[in-house]
């Protein structure tokens, strides 16, 4: 997937006016597209970072805006809160991509990508630099508005297709490992291509990175086709946990702390699994649980079928997320906190009959 990354000599960016008239954009999003823009042209070193437990639109993204920003002759770093599932470390550059390991961080500008508030940077959010601005890119409904500048966009599909939109706007070059890392973005929190999120500009932007170079058939063995035991192995025992309501419209998977040390696996491993839940032929709703802390804390992936709002239920116990998918944390045990969010879920489906 790689290619020969043009000579930042070669490239002679539009003035500024030229984008900014180009860009035909409301004009709260054409001022955050701008200020990104005057950004990236005025400041040399970069920090991009973003959410605990990485997914793939997180470092797809990043990775594709390192590599736009390195072909500017920029200096980049991604510095994450945590090390990325193992299916991402196979797009290119992943490499470069650091978990956070302690100490203040330097840059004169920093990027959140996909994050609805700094909180969910963890450990990150305290080691930014000082003074730098702050940068947020998100298509979350519940992003709380945080950065110097700020722009969301619920409508979109995933950062990445938000990304894409900015290079092709800011006449950035889009080198071939930013195309597929922009891919991988899309796809994934696409579900595939079969969310709700599927709208028709992420179908065209998924195309246009394809005519751009970019192989879905080696995107999908890259992110889906390569799994290790240890996955494997932990979904066959999340699978064996499976609970269904009486009426069948709700259903659960859940892993205990010992279920992970058992095969030498960590939560990065079950990211996928919730999706598991509405799988299930009359699930309308399904939670995957897992304990951390030693069981004194758990956390929870939210998934709708289409009629329960996600994002809704998580922002009861201060979570977020979209419509079919969100996520949050209880400050209790595993068998506790599905009973809650259990009995929370009939009262969700009671309310829509």
């Amino acid at each position: 997937m790689t290619g020969r990354k043009p000579a930042a000599d070669y490239y002679l960016p539009p003035s500024e006016t030229q984008v900014i008239r180009a860009l035909s954009l409301t004009p709260s999003e054409g001022e955050a597209k701008a200020s990104i823009f005057r950004l990236v042209r005025q400041r040399s070193s970069f920090l991009i970072t973003g959410h605990e437990r990485p997914d793939g639109d997180l470092v797809g993204t990043a990775l594709a805006l390192k590599y736009i920003l390195s072909t500017l002759g920029r200096s980049v770093r991604i510095v994450l809160p945590d090390e990325p599932p193992e299916r991402y470390r196979r797009l290119d550059g992943a490499a470069d991509v650091e978990a956070y390991a302690g100490g203040p961080l330097e840059a004169e500008v920093v990027v959140v990508l996909d994050s609805a508030s700094l909180e969910r940077l963890g450990a990150v959010r305290e080691a930014l630099p000082a003074g730098a601005p702050v940068v947020s890119i998100d298509h979350h409904l519940s992003n709380s508005g945080f950065g110097d500048v700020s722009w969301v966009d619920p409508t979109r599909s995933s950062t990445g297709e938000m990304v894409y939109d900015l290079a092709k706007a800011s006449d950035w070059p889009l080198p071939l490992p930013a195309c597929a890392g922009l891919y991988a973005a899309i796809v994934t929190d696409t579900g595939r291509f079969g969310y709700s999120n599927t709208s028709a500009g992420a179908l065209r932007t998924a195309a246009e990175l394809v005519e751009r170079g970019v192989s879905a058939e080696e995107m999908t063995r890259r992110l889906y086709s390569s799994k290790s035991e240890r996955e494997l192995r932990l979904l066959g025992r999340a699978l064996s946990q499976l609970r269904l309501s009486d009426d069948g419209s709700i259903a659960s998977v859940s892993l205990y702390a010992g279920d992970f040390h058992e095969f030498g696996a960590v939560p990065t491993d079950a990211q996928d699994f919730a999706a598991r839940t509405v799988s299930v032929a009359g699930v309308e709703l399904g939670f995957f649980l897992y304990e951390l802390e030693a069981g004194r804390r758990t956390k929870v992936s939210v998934r709708s079928s289409g009629r329960v709002d996600a994002s809704e239920l998580a922002a009861r116990f201060g979570g977020g997320g979209h419509h079919a998918a969100a996520g949050l944390s209880l400050e209790m045990g595993l068998d506790q906190a599905r009973a809650l969010l259990e009995e929370v879920g009939r009262e969700a489906l009671k309310q829509l009959r």
